[in-house]
């Protein structure tokens, strides 16, 4: 069974579900990707890190984990730049 979704093109039903949140997933990264591009930019022009600021005092573990939820944002975005939008 077949349907068109809203690009047009035909797709299997089934696939809608996974094309929904492969799509949550891209924005996601990309609002990450955006928070480190800030965070990076306070510490180059005012050499303030904002993540160290909120959770020094809370733990070095959740300033980690911050930080690797930045990374692996970066390599959705780094993957999904050269993968049609479809195939991602």
């Amino acid at each position: 069974m077949y349907i068109i979704n809203i690009f047009g093109k035909n797709t299997n039903v089934f696939n809608i579900k996974e094309v929904f949140i492969m799509a949550i997933i891209k924005r996601v990264a990309y609002i990450l990707m955006i928070i480190g591009a800030l965070v990076w930019g306070m510490i180059g022009l005012f050499n303030f890190n904002l993540v160290a600021f909120i959770f020094d005092n809370i733990s070095v573990a959740i300033s980690r984990i911050i930080y690797s939820l930045v990374g692996v944002a970066g390599i959705i975005g780094l993957i999904s730049l050269f993968l049609p939008d479809d195939e991602f």
